[in-house]
């Protein structure tokens, strides 16, 4: 059962629009265990829904690296929670490649232009989370339609 942290700590909006790919990676991956790192006035708003997709919901401060985590996914990429994941040595850490610390902290990612807006927000979300399933498991992360 591989344990992954995921992480957006930005503005409500980029976290609504990262749910889908919490909920794909939790559909993909039923029997792991997967908690979410929000900014911690935003987790009472999507808290319900993550206990309905069987996530758990964490705020910044809950001593989230405490825990020995299989896979890190950070969906808004700050320095802070990239390099716990470099120091905790997680073994895969996924993110954006953008700064000059991303290529050191991420040892799988992707290079996002995200300001030139070229795709939907959720499908740059998508990218990574598809990224972080096929490095835990070899494979292709089939993502589900809405219903």
């Amino acid at each position: 059962m591989p344990r992954v942290l995921l992480s957006r700590t930005d503005k409500l909006g980029d976290l609504l629009l990262t749910l889908s790919s919490v909920r794909d990676l939790k559909l993909a991956l039923p029997d792991s265990q997967i908690s979410l790192v929000c900014q911690p006035g935003l987790l009472p708003v999507v808290q319900g829904y993550l206990e309905s997709i069987g996530v758990q919901g964490l705020s910044p401060g809950d001593d989230v690296f405490q825990t020995r985590w299989d896979a890190f996914g950070s969906f808004f990429s700050l320095p802070g929670p990239a390099f716990q994941a470099l120091f905790k040595r997680i073994p895969i850490r996924v993110g954006q490649y953008s700064k000059g610390w991303s290529f050191l902290t991420y040892n799988s990612g992707l290079r996002q232009h995200r300001a030139r807006a070229e795709k939907h927000e959720s499908e740059y979300t998508l990218d990574l989370a598809a990224l972080l399933f096929e490095k835990l498991t070899g494979k292709s992360l089939v993502p589900r339609k809405s219903s």
